[in-house]
């Protein structure tokens, strides 16, 4: 169930300005199996997401069936797939949006529908070729203790490490952390360096880890593009984060072909926020649109 005292806070919010606002509460899903609710009550969403049994990078045409098949879920914002270069299972998740005022009024009613279609999420996912299991809190937080070298059992633990924020990286605990996004809108270029990333991705034996996330926004109106737009379900991005500092940074997209890292832009002012949309909680970037012009550089 949702923690209705932890939604509505009486004392100001004084976690990383990235995580302010998340709940975690953990449900049944329709099958009878628990799950992770990550939910802004600020935006009306909750996040649910999947664990894929098999560890390694996702490839692009198993990431493309699973946004085919859940594009069409009803109340669902954007579903994102995570991979990296670490050893933590690849997550397939999606961020649901209340759709009307008695939804948003009672954020309950919306984890009710959640609940039901949460199993289309790895269902879906099954007849992709990525047999998926709902994720639990501490398997979700312990895939974000991977890339920051932390021991972390909850978002809570995530929350009290320290967020050292600048214009053009985030330092988590002992991790610096830079991050990107890679635009993807074109189908047949987009696919491409998509491709070029995983292939780099699956290859990396440098110093550091890589998180990518690969984000879809369903069509509002699946029949007004062509068969080559719709392959994903809807407009489709990557976002990129580096654990290890700039030199390792550098190293990334130096290994990148030429036409993939046009494709790439440095997110100034919005790292700690990029940070936080690919580590898996549903924070979606596109809803975190200001940046932070008062960062040290």
């Amino acid at each position: 169930m949702l923690n209705l005292k932890n939604l509505f806070r009486s004392t100001p919010d004084t976690r990383p300005r990235p995580l302010r606002g998340l709940e975690v509460s953990e449900a049944v899903d329709a099958r009878g199996f628990p799950q992770a609710l990550v939910t802004d009550a600020s935006r009306h969403q909750i996040a649910v997401a999947s664990l894929v049994d098999d560890a390694g990078i996702v490839e692009q045409e198993r990431v493309s069936a699973w946004t085919r098949q859940v594009a069409g879920l009803d109340r669902l914002m954007a579903g994102f797939a995570c991979d990296s270069t670490t050893s933590a299972p690849p997550l397939l998740g999606g961020v649901f949006s209340a759709a009307d005022k008695t939804e948003r009024s009672d954020l309950t009613e919306l984890a009710s529908i959640v609940a039901v279609d949460a199993p289309t999420l790895y269902d879906a996912a099954a007849l992709a070729g990525l047999p998926a299991r709902p994720a639990r809190e501490s398997e979700i937080a312990g895939r974000c203790g991977h890339v920051l070298d932390a021991a972390l059992r909850s978002i809570e633990d995530l929350s009290e490490l320290t967020w050292d924020e600048s214009s053009r990286s985030v330092r988590v605990g002992s991790v610096e952390c830079v991050s990107f996004t890679l635009s993807c809108s074109d189908p047949a270029s987009g696919a491409e360096a998509s491709a070029d990333v995983s292939e780099v991705l699956a290859e990396w034996d440098a110093a550091g880890h890589i998180w990518r996330t690969r984000w879809m926004r369903p069509f509002v109106d699946p029949l007004s593009v062509s068969e080559v737009e719709a392959a994903d379900g809807g407009r489709v991005w990557s976002t990129v984060t580096v654990a290890g500092g700039h030199e390792i940074a550098q190293l990334f997209l130096q290994a990148l072909r030429p036409r993939t890292r046009l494709r790439v832009r440095h997110e100034s002012g919005r790292q700690g926020v990029m940070l936080a949309a690919n580590l898996g909680l549903g924070v979606a970037g596109f809803q975190h649109a200001t940046i932070e012009t008062e960062l040290p550089l």
